[in-house]
């Protein structure tokens, strides 16, 4: 059948009382060559999951975090679904509430197509088996698979890959003299969130606990406005948690130096990857920053914290159109501002562009004017050169 697994499932209490201490090589044999999924679960309290570990071999088991555990066998069922059914896999049956006519539902295949995003899908469309069953990779990159007779569904996307969406499916029925209906399947697809690697700087060499604004972190990153900070890890002595509103990143030494943290977010119930925070320790009184990514911190007594950040932009319309060049600080540390906007319009392929301002000799004078303002007045804001033309604005 299409979108089978073999699988095991192994209960124990982890401990061996008889017979061998380990798996024999056939029965390993067997599991590894034909593509077995052995799934072990440790019942009761006190058990020791590196004892299947040790059983099975890493080759079966790659790990402690392999094993499932429930604390009695009341508690099995929560731990097999829990464990087993990812939050990117809904699985269901069409007919559960759906009612056949007079005469019950058809024969053999009650559900005679699927319709999604303008396609039809039927037991043979596509070159299909004509097996029952009905498989297709979906709009948003899932898998939809369905049983025609029974009506049984498993719905599939790749977690580290699926975004925010809702997939619709349309399904005709058809009872037993030929009558049809159709009803509708939705799917909500929560994605989870994405953590992107980050650089701090400072000139914070104390071994002090350094302070790093969430906020800071979470710029790059992609995620529910509240996501929770999780698995916290730093090496070599350093140490990493949270207080408020910021991760604290302990150093075990004073110095300069590079350091670095890992962190994950976890949002509705879904984790994303780790991602690696730099911590790059620098000396004397400036920290400068050069690219989006940088999370530039000084110590008290700093006196310049200054950021350059180099970008491409490309122009809205034609040249005299309203707010054809836009730019915005979308985030910034407390007291960080933006003092100058260099625009080099030869720093691409051009290389005759000039700005040709108003105050420039010769009759053909064009701006530069200000578009749309939001957080600061014209008055705020000063053009050089105004009197000569120039490649640099």
């Amino acid at each position: 059948m299409p979108g089978h697994a073999d699988r095991i499932f192994f209960l124990s209490d982890g401990n061996v009382t008889s017979g061998p201490a380990g798996i024999t090589t056939a029965n390993k044999d067997n599991i590894l060559d034909n593509d077995i999924d052995l799934v072990p679960v440790a019942i009761g309290d006190g058990v020791t999951p590196s004892n299947f570990v040790t059983f099975f071999t890493a080759d079966i088991v790659a790990s402690e975090g392999d094993v499932l555990t429930a604390t009695d066998f009341d508690d099995l069922a929560d731990t097999l679904i829990e464990g087993l059914v990812s939050d990117a896999v809904a699985i269901g049956n069409l007919l559960s509430n759906d009612i056949g006519g007079s005469d019950g539902f058809g024969a053999p295949e009650p559900i005679v197509q699927i319709e999604h995003n303008g396609i039809v899908y039927t037991d043979t469309s596509g070159g299909g088996a004509d097996d029952g069953m009905v498989e297709f990779t979906t709009a948003a990159g899932g898998t939809l698979i369905v049983n025609l007779a029974t009506g049984a569904f498993d719905y599939s996307i790749d977690p580290l890959v699926a975004t925010a969406d809702q997939e619709t499916f349309t399904y005709t029925v058809v009872d037993g003299d030929g009558d049809t209906d159709t009803a509708t399947l939705v799917i909500d697809i929560v994605a989870p969130p994405i953590a992107v690697a980050d650089t701090v700087i400072t000139n914070d060499t104390s071994g002090d606990p350094l302070p790093v604004a969430k906020s800071a972190l979470l710029h790059n990153d992609t995620s529910d406005p509240d996501p929770s900070f999780t698995d916290l890890q730093a090496s070599g002595g350093d140490t990493v948690g949270q207080s408020g509103s910021d991760i604290v990143f302990d150093p075990a030494t004073s110095g300069t130096g590079d350091r670095s943290f890992t962190y994950k977010l976890e949002s509705d119930g879904l984790s994303s990857s780790d991602a690696n925070v730099d911590v790059i320790r620098v000396s004397g009184d400036s920290v400068t920053g050069g690219a989006d990514d940088e999370i530039l911190i000084g110590r008290d007594t700093v006196d310049v914290v200054s950021r350059r950040v180099v970008g491409r932009a490309v122009g809205e319309g034609g040249s005299g159109n309203t707010n054809f060049l836009q730019f915005a600080l979308p985030i910034a540390a407390s007291g960080e501002y933006v003092t100058r906007i260099v625009i080099d319009l030869r720093a691409g392929g051009d290389t005759n562009a000039r700005f040709d301002p108003a105050g420039s000799p010769g009759s053909s004078d064009y701006g530069p004017t200000l578009g749309t303002l939001n957080g600061l007045a014209a008055g705020d804001i000063s053009f050089s050169p105004t009197d000569s033309t120039s490649s640099t604005l």
